[in-house]
């Protein structure tokens, strides 16, 4: 498990075909969300625990608050940080 899950595992999980999950698992790893290695003829990923949670996190404050509001503030923090 430490090579994270494999792409046909992930494949039968959802009921996708195996061209959209590898479409989609490359997406979220482009944007951070998981990690892929290619082990022989197959790809496994993992989750990037600590960027999900801060999307969570950020996904919630926005849903939560004044989506303006929200982002002027989100701006602000990160000028600062």
């Amino acid at each position: 498990m430490d090579d994270g899950v494999c792409v046909g595992f992930i494949t039968d999980k959802v009921g996708l075909s195996q061209p959209t999950v590898s479409s989609h698992m490359k997406k979220m790893s482009e944007a951070g969300l998981v990690t892929g290695k290619r082990i022989g003829n197959w790809m496994f990923y993992k989750p990037d625990r600590t960027r999900l949670e801060d999307l969570g996190l950020k996904l919630t404050c926005a849903s939560q608050t004044d989506p303006e509001a929200s982002f002027a503030g989100q701006l602000a923090t990160e000028t600062v940080s």
